[in-house]
């Protein structure tokens, strides 16, 4: 059975009141009246199809949302924050008797989602993140917010995922900025510092992972040795302990005094072709500024034909006419 509506936005509560019947018995064939790829359907009023959905046809809200956002790319943050909430409530919801494979599919698109959309309002979603699960989510939600302390005691210390938790210092540091490249100091921190209770509020009071009850140096160490180009030294040489062997640290200090030679002599080209252009730029004046003009009362403007007199502002080109001032759009 196909259903097609000629829709327009005009009549679109006599469009909810007729496709009501359908959307009940046939619901994916239904939903084709507000999805279909058409422009009259396009451009129907998605806010108010969002709130009929929500009020009348719960169950087809996220088939919409995922057709307006992925389909027809729509950034409207109200859609993002819509689906997010929508995927949050079929895993929480303890009346909805899903599967377990269900669930975890549900996990895996939220997940996803969190990650890539960059249009949904992360300060504002979290705000109804459940404080007992969903922590994986809790931590894409707290990087958006740049509160990257937080996510990565949550992949450590509550998760006991130190991999992905430098997966996550990778994601970070590949748009690197001055207040991002300490991640990776933040993360040793933690790592070495397990008493230190960076969550606050009601994740304070949650089970921490038995992995992390020690503090955990080799780890610390390897992300060092690994990751040294995109870390401070001053900063990392702080978070570790005296005791640490200095064969430990060979590699990683070789590696940042190369680093630092590399961007010292890179510095050192620059300056040096700056000064240069310099040079031309100084050259370049001094030939013009030796150039000079005699006009006497002789002189006509070849533009309004008139002699140059003592209060006449003129204007030389190239080429070395002479004219005046006012004359040189005309020229």
């Amino acid at each position: 059975m196909r259903v097609r509506v000629h829709a327009c936005s005009e009549h679109i509560n006599l469009i909810f009141k007729f496709s009501d019947w359908i959307l009940k018995e046939q619901p994916e064939e239904g939903l084709k009246i507000f999805t279909e790829d058409i422009v009259e359907v396009e451009n129907l009023p998605r806010p108010k199809i969002l709130d009929f959905l929500l009020r009348e046809h719960e169950p087809l809200v996220i088939p919409y949302l995922e057709h307006v956002i992925h389909t027809w790319n729509d950034t409207t943050p109200l859609f993002h924050d819509a689906l997010i909430s929508m995927y949050r409530e079929k895993i929480t919801d303890k009346k909805e008797n899903s599967t377990e494979e269900t669930l975890q599919h549900t996990k895996s698109k939220l997940l996803a989602f969190l990650e890539k959309s960059t249009s949904y309002t992360p300060e504002r979603v979290i705000l109804h993140f459940p404080n007992d699960s969903l922590f994986e989510e809790r931590a894409v939600i707290l990087g958006k917010l740049g509160r990257h302390e937080q996510a990565l005691a949550i992949y450590v210390q509550i998760l006991g995922d130190v991999e992905s938790a430098i997966r996550y210092c990778e994601n970070v540091t590949e748009n690197m900025n001055d207040k991002n490249q300490d991640v990776y100091v933040v993360l040793m921190r933690i790592l070495m510092s397990p008493e230190q209770n960076v969550l606050t509020g009601p994740l304070a009071n949650v089970q921490r992972h038995p992995k992390t009850a020690i503090p955990d140096l080799e780890t610390a160490l390897n992300i060092l040795e690994k990751h040294a180009d995109k870390i401070s030294p001053l900063k990392a040489l702080a978070v570790l302990p005296d005791s640490v062997p200095l064969g430990r640290l060979k590699h990683f200090l070789e590696s940042s005094l190369d680093g630092q030679l590399t961007l010292k002599r890179r510095t050192q080209v620059l300056k040096g072709l700056l000064y240069a252009e310099h040079l031309q730029v100084e050259e370049l004046k001094q030939f013009h500024e030796s150039k000079n003009v005699v006009i006497n009362d002789y002189n006509v403007c070849p533009v309004c034909k008139k002699r140059f007199n003592n209060q006449s502002a003129f204007v030389r080109y190239p080429n070395g006419d002479i004219v005046h001032y006012k004359c040189r759009v005309e020229k």
